[in-house]
């Protein structure tokens, strides 16, 4: 039985063209989609197990197949051509050198200033395995009163899918509890390189920081 999928009308829409060429790709590859993005103009996509650059093919493909432009963070101090294809491919320039200038704050700025944002995140971090899951996405989508959409790519199945979208309440642990089961369901391109899907809980004086600017951790 075919999923029914209602219309999205406020998502960052991407060209017509790569909607297509995404739909082709990921049907001459045996891939398929699962699930459905809220129809909102911002949100913040997490993508794991994230073990392989493939990962970042198949969720861009996912992203333009559903017809929805995606975002990334780079660094803003990129040299051409790099910077060029940053910018066409909506990369969301980020200041790494200066020591405070809070990546999550540059971020929620970024997100207050635009109309339309779909940002992907992968919380590893890194092509290898790590202890923790970091928890950036959960203050970026916080503090843009933005969702949070999870995904994962079952490279067993060959299946990406999302599952529900849910808002920050603020309870790190407790909002990201039910992410384990999907997130663990999910067979990586390397298994070897998947860790223990735990998020990390920010610092005290992190958790300080964020609830002086009207937000709060568990």
């Amino acid at each position: 039985m075919t999923e029914e999928r209602p219309p999205l009308h406020n998502i960052p829409k991407v060209n017509p063209l790569l909607k297509a060429l995404a739909s082709f790709l990921i049907w001459a590859m045996g891939w398929r989609l699962e699930g459905w993005p809220p129809d909102v103009p911002k949100m913040v996509l997490i993508g794991g197990p994230h073990t392989a650059n493939f990962d970042v093919f198949l969720m861009l493909l996912m992203s333009w197949k559903i017809g929805f432009r995606m975002s990334w963070l780079v660094a803003n101090d990129l040299k051409f051509p790099l910077s060029f294809l940053a910018s066409i491919s909506n990369g969301i320039p980020i200041d790494r050198t200066n020591p405070n200038a809070d990546t999550v704050d540059q971020v929620i700025e970024y997100f207050n200033t635009h109309d339309k944002v779909a940002l992907m995140i992968a919380p590893e971090g890194r092509l290898k395995r790590v202890d923790y899951w970091r928890s950036g996405f959960y203050y970026i989508a916080m503090g843009a009163k933005a969702p949070v959409v999870p995904g994962n790519m079952d490279y067993k199945r060959k299946v990406i899918a999302l599952t529900d979208a849910f808002y920050p309440t603020g309870d790190l642990v407790a909002d990201f509890e039910p992410l384990k089961p999907f997130f663990g369901g999910a067979t990586a391109r390397f298994p070897e390189r998947v860790g223990p899907i735990e998020v990390r809980v920010r610092s005290e004086a992190m958790r300080e920081r964020l609830k002086a600017r009207g937000m709060r951790d568990s």
